[in-house]
């Protein structure tokens, strides 16, 4: 799959260097360092095969002992491809690239910044992202500065009324709170990492504030059927998929397999546009992100980084994005002052009715007619390559 014109920068093959935590990319089918072994992540393998295609890209996935070893021992790269999840050393895959000064596909620093919502929701005002209204709280502003009545808050002024949401800084914490006003019977719904089949609970006695800690308070959103959005974008396409908001009564609803009930939706233009922004602000190739969708308006309320399509057409989106990876390093690496990126602005699958479910549909950003996708959306990508 190599571009036929592509004439590389390097006199080597791109050595891409993909590092993460083993159970994300454990046992990917992998010629190049002999990992020929069964694949736990489907994803992963999948999105890597693409990718192995471009006889131009050499793939080389970091193991534990990699990683356990001093950065100078890492492999050398010309691109790195890591994600962050809970346990990852974030901070020393930050040192290596500040050592070798790869091209970052995502890029690390503002990783570590998305574990801290807070920081997330600045990043997102900054760029005019719509978020639900919300104060911040943190430690230091429990004093008088900080109200709490009975069917509001109130920080330095500004006032949230219940019901609202409770949600630490700390974006690995899942322990997220929504707080009732007493005309609604009061009490408080417990969001939590889905348990079984369970993803919240109800606690009618519970209506004060959690005082422990660093919070962000946002208005509570009546969602669109009770369902939020999950979206998964990159710099040409996203795809999104519509699930039972755990706010609704806690029951996790499942498909005949086990899994998690899943709905493809249809973004509408406003959402696609949001998606370029959001990855073009957080500096990430594939990013995560959740979309409330109430009476036609679509706020965003968080942002995952790389995230795992969780529906029956994750194979489907880890092939395209494979692709388009290996169009985009082609295009960072070029002699060539334009670079040739054709991305076929075309759904994969049959492009469903928005009452369908039994297909996908990408939202192509750009235009929505098949025809070239244009240079300008990996732009943001394409220059960030440091000079060598």
């Amino acid at each position: 799959m190599t571009t036929t014109n592509f004439i590389s920068s390097l006199d080597h093959p791109i050595r891409l260097g993909i590092c993460a935590m083993e159970d994300k990319v454990k046992n990917s089918i992998h010629p190049f360092i002999n990992q020929l072994t069964l694949l736990r992540s489907t994803p992963m393998k999948v999105f890597i095969q693409k990718i192995q295609k471009f006889q131009d890209i050499q793939i080389n996935i970091f193991t534990s002992k990699n990683i356990e070893s001093p950065i100078e021992d890492w492999p050398i790269c010309d691109a790195f491809l890591c994600f962050y999840s809970q346990g990852f050393p974030i901070d020393k895959a930050i040192s290596y690239c500040d050592l070798r000064k790869p091209y970052e596909v995502n890029n690390l620093k503002t990783q570590k910044l998305l574990t801290n919502r807070k920081k997330v929701y600045q990043v997102l005002e900054k760029h005019n992202i719509p978020t639900p209204k919300k104060i911040f709280s943190t430690c230091c502003d429990h004093s008088s500065e900080f109200i709490e009545h009975d069917d509001y808050i109130e920080c330095k002024g500004e006032r949230i009324y219940k019901p609202f949401v409770e949600k630490p800084f700390d974006a690995e914490d899942h322990n997220i709170c929504i707080y009732y006003p007493m005309s609604q019977g009061g009490g408080c719904r417990k969001l939590f990492r889905k348990v079984g089949d369970n993803s919240s609970c109800f606690d009618p006695n519970l209506n004060s504030i959690r005082r422990d800690g660093s919070y962000v308070y946002e208005e509570f959103v009546e969602l669109d059927d009770a369902k939020d959005v999950k979206v998964y974008s990159t710099p040409a396409m996203a795809y999104a998929e519509l699930r039972k908001s755990p706010s609704v009564d806690g029951h996790v609803e499942r498909n005949n397999l086990g899994r998690e009930m899943r709905t493809v939706t249809l973004l509408s233009d406003e959402e696609t546009s949001l998606s370029l922004r959001i990855n073009n602000a957080f500096n990430q190739f594939v990013c995560g992100f959740d979309i409330l969708r109430t009476n036609g308006v679509s706020y965003v309320c968080d942002v995952n980084g790389w995230s795992m399509v969780k529906g029956t057409n994750q194979d489907k989106f880890y092939e395209e994005s494979g692709k388009l990876l290996g169009q985009l390093l082609q295009s960072v690496f070029s002699q060539a002052t334009t670079p040739d990126i054709r991305i076929t602005n075309q759904p994969i699958l049959p492009t469903p009715s928005l009452s369908s479910s039994s297909n996908t549909i990408f939202s192509y950003i750009g235009n929505h007619a098949p025809s070239k996708f244009h240079t300008n959306n990996l732009k943001p990508f394409c220059t960030k390559l440091p000079s060598r």
